[in-house]
């Protein structure tokens, strides 16, 4: 994780274990790091290519 991605990460409030839905998911640059401090993620966004992009990561 860069360190961008960790900085805008902490100003989340905490959601360990928690559901979260992130929308615009893009390439998943933060979806990684949810899933794994999340009790469940869903992740949307609308270009169909980029989902399966993102499925082959998780």
């Amino acid at each position: 994780m860069s360190d961008e991605s960790a900085q805008v990460l902490s100003l989340l409030p905490p959601y360990e274990g928690k559901s979260i839905l992130e929308l615009g998911a893009g390439i998943g640059r933060f979806t990684g790091e949810l899933a794994k401090k999340s009790g469940q993620l869903i992740a949307l966004d609308f270009i169909e290519t980029v989902i399966k992009k993102v499925q082959c990561l998780l």
